[in-house]
């Protein structure tokens, strides 16, 4: 059987389109790779883009960090500024207060003194006096200081009186060195000693039960005790 062989001109056709396929797959592979490069062109100047944003996003947040902490402690020190303002004006209310209850205290005082002094004046004919003592050896205070009794009314006996808007026990053996004081002065002795004071501490009041000195709440409670001995015959 002979053997068939293609042609030359066959043989070269089929190359010719060998090549041609060869040529068209090389400029489709360059096409695409053309293309793929500039996809990641592309997407290398998008991350670009996107890493200055975060860049300027860190830098931002880096600028609201400090202005936040700068802010904090601005707040920080108004709000201590406005605690020690604060501390202060209680300062100044307390004061206010505490002076303004020392002012009322001695108001009152005052006013019961000069409401007692009157009545035992214009209603009993007693004589009222404001005493003060000097103690140089401070007996009554424990150094020296001057005394103060707030009435004493001697007309033949001798009535010694303490008048407070408060008195506690510490108050109470204060009057009763004061009276001793006084009588050891005056080289006489009280006949009676009255406190006339709003508030009585239970613990004065035990004091002056023991020490025999009465207490008055008032100058209405006061007074007709008053009147009472003023008119009794012993007196």
């Amino acid at each position: 059987m002979a053997e068939t062989f293609p042609r030359r001109s066959e043989v070269e056709q089929a190359l010719a389109q060998i090549l041609e396929h060869l040529v068209a797959l090389r400029e489709d592979f360059n096409r695409q790779f053309a293309l793929q490069s500039q996809r990641m062109d592309a997407l290398e100047r998008r991350l670009e883009v996107v890493e200055q944003q975060l860049d300027a996003f860190e830098r931002r947040m880096e600028e609201l960090r400090q202005d936040f902490n700068q802010q904090i402690l601005r707040l920080t020190e108004r709000h201590e500024a406005l605690e020690q303002r604060v501390d202060r004006g209680f300062a100044r209310v307390e004061a206010m207060l505490g002076a303004m209850g020392a002012r009322w205290g001695l108001m009152a005082e005052e006013a019961f003194r000069s409401g007692m002094a009157g009545i035992l004046q214009d209603q009993f004919g007693w004589q009222v006096e404001h005493v003060l003592m000097m103690d140089a050896d401070g007996v009554v205070f424990e150094r020296p200081d001057q005394v103060e009794i707030d009435i004493a009314i001697h007309d033949g006996a001798h009535w010694l009186i303490e008048i407070r808007s408060s008195m506690s026990k510490a108050d109470m053996y204060t009057f009763v060195r004061k009276v001793e004081f006084y009588e050891r002065l005056r080289g006489v002795q009280a006949a009676r000693r009255i406190v006339i004071s709003p508030m009585v501490h239970p613990q004065a009041r035990a004091v002056a039960e023991s020490l025999g000195i009465e207490i008055y709440t008032s100058i209405y409670d006061a007074s007709p005790h008053l009147r009472k001995r003023e008119k009794s015959p012993t007196d």
